[in-house]
């Protein structure tokens, strides 16, 4: 990350995705924490923060094709409480909260020009799910010309082997992945 334009982007840290009833709820450990600490020292650096946030638009036909898969998308609705930011999280002044029917926060949305207008190079990705949008972005990142970086700890998803092997192979095909403790120094730099 040594002289970086460095930009943390959040998916998916919210309430369907964070309470243990919520059936797209991931296997939540120290996600909230980790993130908390990343949008802190992002704070502190001045490092820009997007919260991007999955909706389900029934008018969409990209909503409607990926709930053909994955039907339990339908409570994300732009007006239900699922899509709501994590309450840990939702006080943080994000310099952008987007939401989106797509798999990816980059693909046809403001972000895309924001990083540009912010001459990022290097993404820094926490949220869920590692094997869905995470991973989505990740690719969608790099394919644009962005080094991503991915805090472990600061990810997760809802079965513990798929969310294990999607992070080495993250790491070996498209990103960085790291222990928090090292992104956060390398914020640093």
């Amino acid at each position: 990350m040594d002289s970086a334009k460095n930009l943390l982007l959040i998916r998916d840290l919210t309430i369907a995705f964070t309470e243990s009833h919520s059936q797209l709820a991931i296997k939540l450990e120290n996600q909230i924490s980790a993130t908390q600490r990343l949008i802190e020292e992002s704070l502190l650096l001045k490092i820009p923060i997007i919260f991007s946030t999955t909706i389900y638009d029934s008018d969409h036909k990209v909503s409607r094709l990926w709930c053909e898969k994955f039907p339990s998308l339908q409570i994300l609705d732009r007006e239900s409480k699922w899509v709501n930011i994590h309450p840990a999280l939702s006080d943080y002044p994000f310099d952008m909260i987007t939401p989106t029917v797509y798999i990816t926060s980059i693909y046809d949305s403001p972000v895309d020009e924001f990083l540009q207008k912010c001459q990022v190079d290097t993404i820094i990705l926490a949220g869920a799910t590692t094997s869905g949008s995470i991973r989505a972005n990740a690719v969608d990142a790099l394919q644009r010309g962005y080094r991503v970086i991915i805090p472990s700890e600061a990810v997760g998803d809802r079965n513990q082997s798929l969310h294990n092997s999607t992070l080495i192979d993250l790491n070996a095909r498209y990103a960085d992945v790291m222990n928090l403790e090292k992104v956060l120094k390398g914020m640093k730099r």
